[in-house]
């Protein structure tokens, strides 16, 4: 642990904290399997490569910011003890220009990639970079593309999934109508929800993915309350 964390005082702090030790294991993953290589870097001297979709549109570039500045927060709180040199990289939120960017970073000299936001871009990303030695830790939460160089940091589908169902079900309400979105998060979405139905004893009714006609919906929702 880097000694600086000690003078944390608030979740925020607490929350950046997290986030550079688990920058700074990324740093030591080596080639190979994870957690079998040797350190790639010093720990006194980082260089991080943020990919994040600043110019994209709707509520993405706002969490970029986000991110970015708790980052920021995170590595001036360490200053003196360890130097966490961070550059941003706009993938404009597509998969295609995150992976343009983040062979750049690894071209300049970047020992570890955090980033993208989305899994379709962290997948591209970590084909990108899958020979060089580089760690990729994502905000992602589908566990479906983790593997190899590549990380998930955000909360899973299982892991909400579980907290969510189980509370339900003991508070007896364990008839689950579940509309999901009709793509590949949507779909993890809905597995995950009926695993955790599955072991919490509770019953997934009806599955409509979210491009379902909204009569559909208005129809089936009724009849499953009822049962």
């Amino acid at each position: 642990m880097v000694p600086g964390f000690r003078r944390l005082r608030n979740p925020l702090r607490l929350a950046v904290a997290l986030f550079l030790s688990l920058v700074l294991a990324g740093c030591q993953i080596g080639g190979g399997p994870i957690g079998l290589g040797g350190p790639r870097v010093n720990a006194q001297n980082v260089q991080v490569a943020m990919l994040l979709p600043l110019s994209s549109g709707g509520g993405d570039a706002l969490l970029a910011r986000s991110l970015e500045s708790a980052a920021r927060l995170a590595a001036a709180d360490v200053a003196g003890q360890t130097t966490i040199e961070i550059v941003v990289y706009d993938t404009a939120g597509d998969a295609a220009t995150a992976a343009m960017r983040a062979q750049e970073a690894v071209s300049a000299g970047a020992d570890v990639i955090v980033g993208p936001l989305r899994s379709d871009a962290a997948a591209a990303v970590g084909v990108a970079v899958a020979n060089s030695n580089v760690a990729v830790l994502s905000f992602s939460n589908n566990t479906e593309i983790a593997g190899g160089n590549v990380l998930v940091l955000g909360y899973t589908f299982a892991n909400t999934a579980n907290r969510i169902v189980s509370y339900a079900a003991r508070q007896g309400r364990g008839n689950i109508v579940l509309v999901h979105a009709s793509n590949l998060a949507g779909e993890v979405a809905r597995d995950a929800v009926r695993n955790a139905a599955a072991r919490s004893g509770a019953s997934v009714s009806i599955a409509r993915g979210a491009k379902a006609p909204a009569s559909d919906t208005d129809t089936v929702a009724p009849a499953a309350l009822k049962r």
